[in-house]
């Protein structure tokens, strides 16, 4: 457990002052008076601070951030399907890597990935909201809770946030597809 702890510590550090230079990188381009594309904001600072190698470095940074999150996310479906199916506990390290594998492919090969973005974004946005809210009215049960009894109204507040959030995520979701499709998806 020392070592998750440890890890998952590092992870976030690492994460936040990555953001941190990031932010700094866009203020200081800004502040020198040059105009960020609207297509690509990130890339023009990597490209207005370091010319062409800049850009090579944005890509070996979105590079990086796009495998981790693959491999990521593939660790932990596999972690979790292979408790609901038994052959996938024999094969651990085989379905790891051919979902590792497959969600690349599946985006490259989807039609319109503009509106993929918008769906995976907006189910991001919405699993947080949902699993806090789970645990939230778990939180009710006193045999789970071992005695301790949470403040009513701090359970009532953040039950009216998670929904809130919910609401906006598939708002913003539905109001930018049909703006997507509006534009003809361009």
């Amino acid at each position: 457990m020392r070592q998750v702890n440890k890890s998952a510590f590092s992870g976030i550090i690492i994460s936040t002052i990555m953001r941190f230079i990031l932010f700094l990188a866009i203020v200081g381009v800004v502040s020198q008076g040059f105009s960020l594309d609207k297509d690509n904001p990130a890339a023009t600072v990597f490209h207005v601070a370091a010319g062409e190698v800049g850009l090579r470095i944005f890509g070996i940074v979105l590079w990086s951030a796009a495998i981790s999150s693959v491999i990521g996310a593939s660790y932990t479906s596999v972690s979790l399907l292979k408790h609901f199916i038994r052959y996938l506990q024999s094969m651990n390290d085989c379905a790891f890597l051919s979902l590792s594998f497959l969600q690349p492919v599946c985006l490259h090969l989807s039609v319109n990935q503009e509106n993929y973005y918008l769906f995976a974004g907006a189910i991001n946005g919405l699993i947080l909201p949902v699993a806090l809210s789970i645990i939230l009215i778990a939180a009710t049960k006193s045999r789970l809770m071992k005695g301790y009894k949470h403040p009513v109204w701090m359970q009532g507040r953040w039950l009216d946030r998670c929904n809130s959030y919910d609401v906006d995520g598939c708002i913003n979701y539905t109001g930018n597809v049909q703006q997507d499709v509006s534009l003809g998806g361009e």
